[in-house]
């Protein structure tokens, strides 16, 4: 046969030497077939698996990372919107599907222990949707929401990192080792053929070099395609909307979200300006900003800015956007991430809107608290007068009449003398609190040693221990040591409320202790008694003014605001005023007090 050309030899000579080649081949492989096949086998089922694997650790990413589990739970809570707490629930029940697909392939302990991390956050986040659902019906703030359902997710992440490296590191060594078997082959194949020349050799190579260039191609093309399948799917899905321009504003890509904001479906709005979706007042700017993109770069570019968006019916709405710089075949492209925040904008108006109410409100009470005290102080200044003539007036006449007048008359007498006094004691302590509310207390800071003042608050307190015959007690004369700085009228005034009720409602044969003692920053007053006691249900309107607690029954006098009065000089002071109290035992009451209030002028508070 004769060959019209050289190019028609070599290709007959290739063709006989690849035909020879391929004999050879196989032949080799024939008698090598049964030695490898199991080895095919093995290495067929682990890459069947691996991909099963990588694929579920994609599914994982999707349904945990950004716009999957976690990205909507905690949008719920940020946004107190359920929707995205329904869009949690959905990725909990396909991340846990993905968990159980997971144990359903061959895996190691290290697979497995990450596996049941990931699981147990996953279950966490099950746990914590009922909690934020219920919460979301009632007025809780997204802050006391997070508080109370925050989940610690970093060790899920790094245990769905690590099964990920796992993965990568077996595909790796498979591909090493079928990388080794076919060397094997190749080895075989050159073995069988190491007499042919080296033309046939060089076939072969290339034979087999354009199976292994092809194979690879057919898996890179895969790859690519199942990524960029995933990444649109991401897109896709996303909540927020995503629209890229190029250098010149025209648009390129428009996401459903976006179709879903704007109004536009992709096929009309692609090759759009930008400017479109922006209302006629702001285009101008956006222009400025794409013809000097490098100017505006630190205002523009990874800056959250809050716009108007202008929908294709003609409606404006607040929107925020986020915009980042990339390159695409070297041309500059801009991502625009968008969302929707009318829903937002109406939530912070109404906040303000109830601020300021409440702001009002707060004034129209503190002006009506004001007034009132203003009245009770007027009105107490003018009951003082004719309240101390009376007084004043029965002392003379007890004083004058002693051989006048009869017992009978003596004690009528003396009980109009104790009955002004005791109003006179309550109008004093009504303008005492009057004074408190109203912000008209002065105080006088001094340093004062808190040993003398206790022992003129016990001489004062002398005539009430024998009227009620109760002991008093100073359990230890730490008193004497500590100097400190505060107001020592207010100070004697709260310490004699305190002991004054101590004898008031104590047993007879009683005692009254106090002791003092010097905390960390401060200093405690305590006085303790062996009366009757107060109800533990009863504790919480101790305080109350005008409360005696049922004791306006009895015998002891009283006017019902000495604590209340007690606890706002305490206050003022800067302190903090307890009590612990056993019916049938008695009660105590302590005063903490700052060691560094001082102030070389009167305070007024």
């Amino acid at each position: 046969m004769k060959f019209k050309n050289k190019e028609y030899l070599l290709l007959a000579i290739s063709f006989v030497l690849y035909v020879i080649v391929i004999s050879v081949i196989a032949y080799v492989s024939f008698r090598e077939h049964a030695l490898h096949e199991d080895v095919f086998v093995d290495i067929r089922n682990v890459h069947e698996v691996s991909e099963k694997k990588g694929k579920l650790i994609g599914d994982f990413y999707h349904n945990i990372g950004y716009l999957g589990m976690i990205h909507n739970f905690k949008n719920a809570i940020l946004r107190r919107d359920a929707e995205f707490l329904n869009h949690a629930e959905n990725n909990i029940l396909n991340a846990l599907s993905i968990v159980e697909k997971y144990k359903q392939l061959s895996t190691d302990k290290e697979e497995l222990d990450s596996l049941l991390v990931v699981e147990k956050t996953i279950k966490q986040y099950q746990e914590k949707i009922y909690v934020v659902r219920e919460m979301l019906n009632t007025s809780a703030s997204s802050e006391q929401i997070d508080r109370r359902v925050r989940i610690d997710d970093l060790n899920a992440l790094v245990a769905l990192g690590s099964l990920r490296h796992i993965w990568e590191h077996d595909f790796s060594l498979l591909e090493k080792q079928q990388e080794q078997v076919l060397d094997e082959l190749k080895e075989l194949s050159a073995f069988g053929a190491h007499s042919f020349p080296l033309y046939s050799v060089l076939v072969l190579g290339f034979v087999f070099f354009l199976y292994r260039y092809i194979g690879l191609f057919h898996k890179s093309k895969s790859k690519i395609s199942k990524s960029e399948e995933f990444i649109a799917d991401i897109l896709a899905s996303s909540a927020d909307a995503i629209i890229t321009i190029d250098k010149d504003g025209k648009i390129v890509f428009f996401n459903e979200a976006a179709e879903n904001l704007f109004g536009y479906k992709s096929d009309e709005i692609i090759g759009q300006d930008v400017s479109i979706l922006m209302p006629e007042d702001e285009r101008q700017q956006h222009q400025q900003y794409v013809s000097n993109s490098e100017l505006y770069v630190t205002r523009v570019i990874n800056k959250v800015r809050e716009l108007e968006g202008l929908r294709k019916n003609g409606t404006r709405f607040p929107l925020d956007l986020n915009v980042s710089r990339m390159k695409h075949h070297t041309e500059p492209h801009f991502i625009g991430i968008c969302r929707d925040i009318t829903a937002r904008k109406a939530i912070e108006e109404d906040r303000k809107a109830a601020y300021i109410a409440a702001v009002q409100a707060r004034t129209n009470a503190e002006k009506a608290s004001q007034a009132k005290s203003q009245f009770l102080s007027s009105m107490s200044h003018e009951l003082r007068t004719p309240l101390n003539s009376i007084i004043g007036f029965s002392q003379i006449v007890k004083m004058d009449g002693k051989d006048n007048l009869t017992d009978e008359q003596i004690k009528h007498i003396s009980e109009v003398e104790r009955a002004g006094f005791h109003l006179l004691e309550l109008i004093n302590g009504v303008l005492d609190l009057s004074k408190i509310e109203s912000g008209y207390l002065d105080l006088k800071i001094e340093t004062i040693n808190l040993g003398d003042l206790m022992k003129q608050c016990e001489m004062i307190i002398h005539p009430l221990l024998d009227k009620y015959r109760v002991k008093y007690k100073q359990l230890d004369n730490s008193c004497d040591a500590i100097v400190f700085n505060t107001d020592h009228l207010r100070l004697k005034q709260i310490v004699l409320n305190l002991l004054t009720n101590a004898c008031k409602y104590n047993k007879p044969g009683g005692t009254v202790e106090t002791r003092c003692q010097c905390l960390s920053d401060s200093l405690r007053i305590s006085v303790i008694d062996t009366g009757i006691g107060i109800h533990k249900s009863e504790l919480q309107d101790l305080f109350e003014p005008f409360n005696r607690m049922g004791a306006e029954c009895g015998t002891v006098e009283g006017t019902g605001i000495g604590l209340n009065i007690t606890l706002k000089l305490v206050e003022v002071l800067g302190g903090n005023l307890g009590v612990e109290s056993t019916p049938g035992k008695g009660s105590h009451f302590w005063v903490d007090l700052p060691l560094d209030y001082y102030n070389d002028a009167v305070h007024k508070h």
